[in-house]
């Protein structure tokens, strides 16, 4: 099943980056874009480079093989005159600037809806025994070695000054059945109160009642078990190898699969206010059972659960073993979302938080002005080459002289004729 969704979505990227026009102008509503953007009091004017368009277009560069901007202001002409509007100029500056206009905060409320949007319209066969699993990670990502990112976010006290890069730390929800970036909070690697726990608290509220949160060892606390029961949240985790286990102990439910009681400890956290560590009940039923994982390929030979489904019938070895296995997809989620659009590492992207060092496969979430290749930091892109201007231009219209499009093969022609002949920028040199 997950193999097949994994190919549908495979080609859907590729029917994206392959398209001639504005593949997300079909999906992503302008109705939800100026409702997002009213949301955040953020004044604009229609012009061609809407807050919508503008969205479209780096989607579309995103995904594209050329990632570069003078291919997707191509891509938003060929789109333009389809409709029979009119092109817009070749220059790349304008769209650079529409970028730089788009707050942050819009991409972070797109992907949140998208991803509950995606959620909600998910097989109700995609389930895990009829119940939704989301599924929690953690990984840090380094930036650009600026000083307002040293200042935001610091390097770790074991590099020496002027050595390394700006370092945080992120917490990623998605959705086990759809894949989608449900909510994802971004913290400071170095400090107290910044560990993968305490971001994780704060995204709880994305958890609904009945659903299963799937984690790592480093979620398997007395903490994050009762807070999650608090909202009727059940957490499948590996057991923190620092617990001492005695499968002789605590309600046989089989052979390595018992159930224990794990005490709320004495001393109250600083991180946790008096009302709450009050109202968590004293003690909480953990189920731990433990399987070997036989399979050739697979790293761990023996893995130990902690799990707040305790009903041995309903949820067997096999099932939650198996549900365990698929945490995998977290991982390369993960290892998407910190690859930027062009493939270098992220520490070489220009001077930005890290919000924009997540990369593009975050799709809205990404704030556009980071990972591509042109108009960093508000300047326009710097003037191609011949070769560059003659093999990216045109390489939307090529296919289409006389097949799709013969009434506006004309104007076509004179938008490619009128790129390759814009008046350069000569690049400014330092003094």
């Amino acid at each position: 099943m997950f193999g097949s969704v994994g190919r549908a979505i495979r080609a859907q990227v590729s029917a994206a980056g392959g398209c001639d026009g504005l593949f997300f102008s079909e999906r992503l509503s302008p109705q939800s874009v100026r409702f997002a953007c009213e949301k955040l009091q953020h004044e604009f004017r229609e012009r061609i480079f809407s807050p919508a368009i503008t969205l479209w277009v780096f989607l579309a560069q995103v995904l594209s093989a050329d990632h570069s901007c003078r291919e997707a202001v191509a891509k938003l002409n060929f789109w333009r005159l389809a409709r029979s509007l009119r092109p817009c100029s070749p220059d790349t500056g304008s769209y650079c600037e529409a970028r730089q206009r788009l707050p942050e905060a819009l991409f972070k409320d797109l992907v949140r809806s998208t991803g509950q949007e995606l959620a909600e319209k998910a097989d109700a066969a995609w389930q895990w025994l009829g119940r939704v699993v989301k599924v929690v990670d953690g990984a840090t990502v380094t930036m650009a070695d600026t000083p307002e990112n040293q200042c935001a976010y610091p390097q770790a006290r074991t590099q020496a000054p002027g050595v390394g890069f700006p370092i945080a730390r992120i917490v990623v929800i998605f959705s086990l059945a759809v894949g989608a970036v449900i909510d994802a909070a971004i913290g400071p690697y170095q400090g107290k109160r910044t560990g993968e726990n305490n971001l994780f608290r704060g995204l709880l509220g994305c958890f609904l009642p009945g659903e299963i949160a799937l984690a790592d060892s480093y979620y398997a606390s007395f903490w994050d078990f009762t807070l999650l029961a608090e909202r009727k949240v059940d957490l499948v985790a590996r057991s923190h190898h620092k617990r001492k286990l005695d499968f002789r102990s605590g309600r046989k439910l089989g052979r390595y699969d018992h159930v224990i009681n794990y005490f709320k400890p004495t001393q109250r956290p600083a991180w946790l206010d008096r009302a709450t560590y009050e109202r968590l009940p004293d003690s909480i039923a953990i189920r731990h059972l433990h399987y070997s994982v036989e399979q050739p390929g697979f790293r761990t030979r023996a893995i130990t659960l902690a799990t707040t489904l305790l009903d041995a019938e309903l949820y067997s070895v096999e099932e939650l073993a198996d549900l365990y296995r698929r945490r995998w997809q977290a991982e390369l989620n993960l290892r998407s979302l910190k690859t930027p659009a062009n493939g270098a590492p992220a520490h070489q992207e220009t001077g930005y938080g890290p919000q924009r060092i997540l990369g593009p496969p975050l799709g809205l979430q990404l704030d556009p002005r980071d990972h591509l290749g042109g108009g960093r930091c508000g300047r326009p892109c710097a003037p191609p080459t011949e070769f560059q201007r003659r093999a990216t231009v045109p390489q939307c219209v090529l296919g289409h002289r006389r097949r799709r499009l013969p009434q506006r093969w004309p104007a076509l022609r004179g938008a490619v004729v009128d790129d390759r002949h814009s008046p350069r920028r000569r690049p400014t040199r330092p003094h």
